[in-house]
């Protein structure tokens, strides 16, 4: 019987090695397509690398109608004019509500299902409470900016005829307020494109999360030192975002309503050493992700609240007091709010939001 050569063996051994992580990656990703939580980046991101997602150019990206898929832990439901929660009958019978931001709108976290984001609980507020019929809508999209935000009411949210906007985004904008010519490191690695890699990360991490955590501390060690240091120039490009949003809607005859950002971050934060073991742990994440300290994380999340109250001053806009939602028990992380947060800030918006409907009405 003839022998293979040492050549030969190699390269059969490499082909074999080839095809078998060939099955188990495409086996990784018919998983996630199943269990709606394929994405081309991180499994808790949203990425128009997504096959359930239409590329629209005009949007960074959007859902497609009808699609399922995994956000924070929960199964979120895509809609039949791509937006979270139940179908939306045409045309408009009651008053239309559109609530516009980020994840913290959209829902983020393992007990926030459709019917427990925000905008569905404030939908259930409003039917026990108002004297006349409302539809809420929830029009939040995971990673969305301020500009993508302005971009999305006016490509899509106009078709849908609202006649109140509620505005709650400005956390992603930290991306870009770190001071202009720094560059960002990455963290992220060429192994996060592997669905297989991912789903057995997963596993490993889902039986020690504390562990994980841990992993993530050790990370944010690794990288060049965060900034404490802010610009100016790019908060001056939000404020005028805020500005413009508030334009457009009242524009298209929707009457805009801002929230400051609910948040638990603390003026003594300033380095890892002065968080607590919890407060780290939710918080590596996030100063991983927009190479903040502590202490830029906090001022970041003041200067935001600050403008967001400045523009609704001055615009006369009615304004939502989320930032004194500052319980770690209302929140998934140090920025997302889990059901117990959303019932919170549902519950201080449709009082707002009523006494101002009411006083327009008269």
């Amino acid at each position: 019987m003839k022998t293979l050569s040492r050549r030969k063996k190699v390269l059969f051994a490499v082909v074999t090695v080839v095809l078998v992580f060939g099955v188990l990656e495409v086996g990784a990703r018919a998983w996630y397509f199943a269990e709606g939580r394929w994405f081309a980046a991180k499994s808790d991101d949203v990425s128009p690398g997504d096959p359930r997602i239409n590329r629209l150019e005009p949007l960074r990206y959007d859902f497609a109608p009808g699609a399922r898929l995994q956000v924070g832990g929960a199964l979120a439901t895509i809609n039949n004019v791509g937006l979270r929660g139940g179908d939306v009958t045409e045309p408009k019978k009651r008053t239309r509500v559109l609530c516009l931001g980020d994840s913290c709108t959209f829902g983020f976290g393992p007990d926030v299902t459709d019917d427990k984001t925000y905008p569905a609980t404030l939908g259930r507020f409003l039917d026990q409470e108002a004297a006349e019929p409302f539809e809420v809508l929830n029009a939040g999209r995971p990673n969305y900016g301020t500009l993508d935000c302005l971009n999305f009411f006016l490509y899509k949210g106009v078709e849908l005829q609202p006649d109140y906007v509620i505005i709650l985004c400005g956390w992603n904008d930290a991306h870009h307020h770190h001071l202009l010519g720094r560059s960002v490191p990455q963290s992220s690695s060429p192994l996060e494109r592997s669905a297989f890699y991912r789903l057995v990360r997963e596993k490993v991490s889902a039986r020690s999360s504390a562990r994980d955590s841990d992993n993530s501390l050790e990370v944010l060690k690794t990288l060049p030192p965060a900034t404490d240091g802010l610009s100016e120039e790019a908060f001056a490009r939000t404020e005028r975002v805020f500005e413009e949003l508030v334009r457009c809607c009242r524009t298209h005859g929707a009457t805009p309503v801002l929230i400051t950002l609910p948040n638990f971050t603390k003026p003594d934060w300033t380095d890892l050493q002065s968080l607590s073991d919890q407060e780290a742990r939710v918080m590596a994440h996030h100063l991983v992700h927009y190479n903040l300290s502590p202490r830029g994380w906090y001022q970041y999340v003041s200067r935001v609240n600050s403008l967001i109250a400045a523009v609704a001053q001055r615009q006369q806009v009615p304004l939502v007091d989320g930032s004194t939602i500052s319980d770690p028990d209302h929140f998934t992380d140090v920025a997302h709010l889990n059901a117990k947060g959303n019932t919170k800030l549902a519950t201080r918006v449709v009082a707002a939001f009523l006494k101002y409907h009411s006083q327009r009405k008269t």
